[in-house]
């Protein structure tokens, strides 16, 4: 999933296949600043929450009784099943990882 924005205008996010944007009107002669932000796949995530260093600084409680509505220690944002990944795990192939082309199309 990636945000895509040309000489400073938003050009949505494209998440599916053909992962193209219609650049017209936006698109210069010369001098384009393309910028692509990429999102982490969420495992990689999930990975690096359990092998971060604070992963023991905040108190939670859920006052639904979610976990027995004990408290605990934690610095994570996600919430990992166990055993699914270590914080050892290899992280999975992530970011862009093709080229990046413009392509000029005829209007018809």
């Amino acid at each position: 999933m990636a945000r895509v924005r040309l000489n400073g205008k938003d050009l949505g996010v494209v998440w599916t296949t053909p992962w193209r944007r219609k650049i017209t009107g936006v698109v210069r002669e010369t001098a384009n600043i393309l910028e692509v932000e990429v999102a982490n796949r969420w495992p990689n995530r999930l990975i690096g929450d359990l092998s971060a260093p604070d992963a023991e600084t905040r108190t939670v409680r859920w006052s639904s009784g979610f976990l027995g509505g004990r408290e605990f220690k934690t610095g994570r944002y996600t919430f990992t099943p166990r055993n699914l990944f270590k914080k050892d795990s290899p992280l999975l192939t992530s970011g862009l990882l093709g080229p990046v082309t413009i392509c000029a199309r005829s209007a018809d």
